[in-house]
């Protein structure tokens, strides 16, 4: 994430406030429809691949990405016999999105089973390749002058590229069951994940189309430097989340511990999150520069949104593990339609500013609801 922000930095200085928006609408065109196609999977390998069902987690795994490739290609032809422009994307850059989301999807997944097998450096090693790759690419590109939207995406592809074949390095050793049924455990767990992950990837995402409609590609572009930033200080939590998840669900523990958990993770994100708003006024024009300063109120904004959503995220992680799956839905289908609500409501006086508003409501709604439920001593199903 921190070499993601340095990549936004490289960003800003290249494009125009205008043409960084069109960009981030180019990564949520693939983000969203990659998230979607892992949707429940992801979480069904990290939370089960440990337990002696890797098989199963790495047959699914294969099956899902040979349904995505599929889909992906009927999509591509249908943008090469009929030229579309979609939200400001050219019809190549659309087809740079769609080409992407496989390469993606495999290293959301396969990043999660090796996560699951708690083979963490191989997991690291390859995010940080993914990183390494993408930033040195868009250096390359934005030194010789090929500065663009569609060159950066072809950046981005690049560093997942990478990333796959090291992730695929690591789980040819593995057995893959092909057939794995839809009655086994993993299939049973991404069923019952998959609307989670769909509704909470929506609200994470669909600020920066709704901008595009209501506002202006600036209004994009500022949002774009502060979310990367408000990303940032989401790797605790995400990370905290992801590692316990695993951990609850084969080892024993007390819901106070799950309590004491949350709140250390949420009390470091607050410290680096009030640090980060503080400065946010001298460092976001020096690095990303004057054009971007409104974007330091959006990330201000976007911080308490944040720390709630920190302890929020370890509660989540205890109540998957322990197969309550609803309150986390109603959760994250609440956290949309208040974040929706308040960025039609905001969003067409207040530009970027409302999407960050949209953000926290988002964020605060989530944490009442999953905190609102009673956690109690429960063994794992």
């Amino acid at each position: 994430m921190a070499l993601s922000v340095v990549i936004g930095v490289v960003l800003a200085r290249s494009l125009d406030p205008a043409e960084r928006g069109v960009y981030a609408v180019a990564l949520t065109l693939t983000a969203v429809p990659a998230i979607v196609a892992s949707a429940g999977l992801e979480t069904a390998a990290l939370r089960t691949a440990k337990c002696d069902q890797v098989a199963d987690v790495l047959g699914l795994v294969v099956r899902r990405l040979v349904v995505v490739t599929g889909v992906v290609l009927a999509l591509v032809v249908v943008v090469l016999l009929a030229p579309i422009a979609v939200l400001g994307l050219s019809g190549p850059q659309l087809i740079i999105c769609l080409v992407s989301i496989p390469p993606v999807v495999a290293v959301q997944l396969y990043g999660n089973a090796i996560l699951g097998l708690q083979h963490w450096w191989v997991w690291v090693a390859a995010t940080i390749t993914n990183a390494v790759t993408y930033l040195t690419v868009t250096v390359v590109l934005a030194t010789t002058g090929w500065a663009g939207v569609a060159s950066y995406q072809l950046a981005f592809l690049a560093g997942y590229l990478v990333a796959l074949v090291c992730l695929l390095r690591a789980v040819r050793g593995h057995p893959h069951n092909l057939r794995a049924g839809r009655t086994s455990a993993v299939a049973n767990t991404a069923s019952r994940a998959r609307s989670i992950t769909i509704s909470q990837a929506f609200f994470m995402r669909v600020q920066v189309p709704l901008l595009q409609l209501l506002s202006s590609t600036t209004a994009v572009g500022l949002f774009a430097v502060a979310s990367p930033v408000a990303d940032l200080l989401l790797v605790l939590p995400v990370a905290a989340g992801t590692i316990l998840l695993p951990r609850y669900y084969s080892v024993e523990t007390t819901p106070a511990a799950v309590r004491r958990n949350g709140l250390r993770i949420a009390v470091l994100t607050a410290a680096v999150g009030t640090l980060t708003a503080l400065l946010a006024p001298w460092l976001v024009p020096l690095l990303y520069g004057a054009d971007y300063f409104g974007a330091v109120l959006v990330l201000q904004i976007m911080v308490p949104g944040v720390v709630l959503f920190a302890y929020a995220r370890v509660m989540q992680s205890y109540l998957i593990s322990r197969s309550r799956y609803s309150p986390v839905l109603w959760a994250s289908v609440l956290a949309v339609v208040v974040s929706v609500g308040v960025q039609l409501a905001a969003t067409p006086a207040l530009g970027a500013v409302g999407a960050a508003l949209a953000v926290s409501a988002g964020f605060a709604t989530m944490f009442a609801v999953i905190c609102s439920v009673r956690v109690r001593d429960e063994k794992c199903e």
